[in-house]
């Protein structure tokens, strides 16, 4: 063969080898390539899965907030009718045309022995030194300002050492023989700060109870107390303005017989 020979075959040894080299990468590329194409293919089904469950969830969590909706509504309209049914309850019945023609000794024998149920259960009006009573509600009112913290149902040092005083009067002879109701009340502004209040009605509630908490710690007896929350839904007064809303934000404590 001679050298010629010798130089042909080692060119074909090589060319044979690098094609052996060749066809193992590429083997390997495909593999690599096949897997991946596996892990896209797995992960796009989670997606799809986890997308379907989020849909679902959040669907469900509509229906939640829409019976919630619905269950607000229907308390507050439950509530506008206790309300006016207190209203009413607590009105004054005026005398038939009959009644105001006869003579005073005709009328007195005719009279009822006992006052009408709405005249024994009208709060009484109490003359309490340092304490502001609600003319229309007979009501002692108590500034949420100086008896709470803001925009909570915690009471403050000075709003302790206030019910300690009423405390201390509602349980003096004269008045010992009245129920206590509390009456939490807010302004229409609503709740948007707070993260542990929810609305106007749960805070005039809180309010109402924390109070009622603390006359009991102070001595007066759980036989006696009663609380009720009303939002805005009772104003003292129609005034919008700052300083009407800060009259209607108050809570009441009412001498019931």
């Amino acid at each position: 063969m001679g050298k010629f020979g010798v130089i042909l075959g080692s060119i074909a040894i090589m060319g044979l080898g690098s094609g052996c080299v060749g066809m193992k990468q590429h083997k390997k590329l495909e593999d690599q390539f096949q897997r991946q194409e596996a892990y896209v293919k797995k992960h796009k089904n989670d997606m799809r899965q986890a997308t379907r469950e989020t849909t679902r969830v959040a669907l469900k969590l509509r229906e939640k907030e829409l019976e919630v909706q619905k269950l607000e509504a229907k308390n507050k309209d439950l509530s506008y009718q206790l309300v006016r049914a207190e209203k009413k309850a607590n009105e004054r019945p005026t005398a038939p045309a009959s009644f105001k023609k006869e003579s005073p000794q005709t009328a007195a024998v005719q009279a009822p022995k006992t006052l009408p149920t709405s005249y024994s259960n009208a709060p009484a009006t109490p003359s309490i030194s340092g304490f502001k009573v609600n003319s229309k509600s007979n009501g002692i009112v108590l500034d949420q300002a100086k008896v709470f913290a803001s925009g909570s149902a915690r009471l403050t040092k000075s709003g302790k050492s206030t019910l300690a005083k009423l405390a201390k009067a509602v349980n003096k002879s004269e008045y010992r023989r009245y129920k206590v109701r509390v009456e939490g009340h807010t302004d229409s502004s609503p709740i948007t700060r707070s993260k542990t209040v929810k609305d106007n009605w749960q805070l005039s509630g809180m309010r109402a109870r924390a109070v009622l908490n603390y006359l009991e710690s102070r001595g007066v007896s759980s036989k006696r107390l009663s609380f009720a929350g009303y939002s805005y839904f009772k104003p003292f007064t129609k005034d919008s303005s700052k300083s009407g809303k800060a009259k209607n934000r108050r809570v009441e404590v009412l001498l019931v017989e």
